[in-house]
């Protein structure tokens, strides 16, 4: 059977993402986001990604891992800037000169 394809535009699913991805997750759908009424991008379950790397020629899980390596790096990174936003560097205290 073939999924059921919602096609809605890119302002509706910013303000109703919530509902809409409960369709591709639990009913299966596809979803089609759409900019001046034309078909730009589609939302679809993680079953349907596989078939369709298989039929591109690419490697899901391989595409996956290599999401979760960028995943990764950028948490590291965020670990040191957030250790680097606490280091303070403390200056000698300023005494400003009396003029009489």
């Amino acid at each position: 059977m073939l999924p059921a394809i919602h096609s809605v535009s890119f302002s509706d699913f910013r303000a109703n993402s919530g509902p809409l991805l409960r369709f591709v997750i639990r009913d299966g759908g596809n979803l089609w986001l759409t900019r001046y009424r034309r078909p730009v991008c589609a939302v679809i379950p993680m079953r349907d990604a596989h078939v369709l790397g298989e039929v591109q020629g690419r490697d899901v899980n391989e595409l996956i891992h290599r999401l979760q390596v960028d995943t990764n790096r950028r948490v590291a990174a965020a670990r040191l800037d957030s250790a680097f936003d606490r280091m303070e560097v403390v200056g000698e205290a300023w005494t400003y000169p009396v003029v009489e």
